[in-house]
C-alpha cells in the first residue's frame, strides 16, 4: 500500500505505531539528555569548589558532554520521526539508539530502537516520509 497525502494526514496504521513509539523515545532520550546536562553542571561545581580529583571530574564531565550530545541527536531524530520528516536523520537516530552503550536508558532504548528500526524499513513508512516531504 502506498500512502497519499490524505492517508498521511489521516494517520495510517503504520504511522500511528511509528509516531507512538517515537514519542516514547522522545521522553526517554530527553530525560537522558537532562541527566547528562545535570552531570556537566555537577562536574563544573566540583571543579570550582575543588572537591575531589580534578582529573576524575573532567573525565566524567567529558562523558556527560558526549552522551548528552548523543541523547540530543537521538531526541531530535525521534522528533523528526514523530512529525514524519527527514527519513535519513530519523534512521540515523534509530541506529544510534540500537547501539548498547549509546542508547539512552539502554534497557528501554534498545527495544524501542529495534521496534522503530523495523518500522522504518517498511516500504509503506518510507513512502509516507516521501509523501510528507513532497507535500511540505
Amino acid at each position: 500500500m502506498t500512502y497519499t497525502a490524505e492517508l498521511v494526514e489521516d494517520e495510517a496504521p503504520e504511522l500511528v505505531k511509528l509516531r507512538s513509539v517515537a514519542r516514547i523515545l522522545l521522553w526517554v532520550s530527553g530525560s537522558w539528555a537532562v541527566l547528562n546536562v545535570l552531570g556537566v553542571i555537577g562536574t563544573v561545581m566540583l571543579i570550582v569548589l575543588s572537591v575531589g580529583e580534578v582529573e576524575d571530574a573532567l573525565r566524567n564531565g567529558t562523558y556527560n558532554v558526549i552522551f548528552g550530545a548523543l541523547a540530543l541527536l537521538i531526541w531530535s531524530g525521534a522528533w523528526q520521526m514523530s512529525k514524519v520528516r527527514n527519513y535519513l536523520f530519523s534512521f540515523a537516530a534509530v541506529l544510534l539508539c540500537c547501539i548498547p552503550c549509546l542508547s539512552p536508558w539502554f534497557l528501554i532504548g534498545i527495544p524501542f530502537g529495534v521496534r522503530l528500526f523495523l518500522l522504518l524499513l517498511k516500504p509503506d513508512v518510507k513512502s509516507a516520509f516521501l509523501v510528507a516531504k513532497q507535500t511540505s
